[in-house]
């Protein structure tokens, strides 16, 4: 005869099985974490080139309205084309620094610094200036 009492019956996980359940959770945070950062490095460069655009509309649209101005002369509204007359203080989270004067050389190309004034990341951007032919 049995003198052991049972409480019912009861039901648990093993130690095994809760094991085998945190090496799984193990293994999938060990793939989702590296993949979160490049998401946000991802993100941030994307960012970057939305802002770098930005400021190649702007200075398309600023040689646009200077080309009207200045009676389609090409070679005027090239002249008129400066860092300064853009505005790039209205850039969302970022703030852009562009070298003294754009290369107004057919097809130039000049590198535009953005930095992120609240996330604090930074990239490069580089724009064209417009063309004439």
């Amino acid at each position: 005869m049995k003198n052991k009492t049972t409480l019912g019956n009861q039901s648990g996980f093993t130690l095994i099985e809760i094991i085998a359940v945190l090496i799984i959770l193990g293994i999938l945070a060990a793939v989702a974490v590296p993949k979160y950062f490049e998401l946000t490095t991802d993100a941030e460069e994307k960012a970057i080139a939305a802002a770098g655009a930005e400021v190649q509309a702007r200075l398309n649209q600023h040689f646009a309205n200077e080309l009207l101005s200045n009676n389609g002369s090409c070679s005027g509204a090239l002249g008129a084309l400066s860092s300064g007359a853009l505005d790039l203080n209205t850039l969302g989270d970022f703030t852009a620094s562009i070298p003294g004067s754009f290369d107004t050389s057919s097809g130039g190309q000049t590198g535009l610094s953005l930095t992120a004034t609240d996330a604090g990341y930074t990239g490069s951007y580089t724009i064209t200036t417009p063309v004439c032919e």
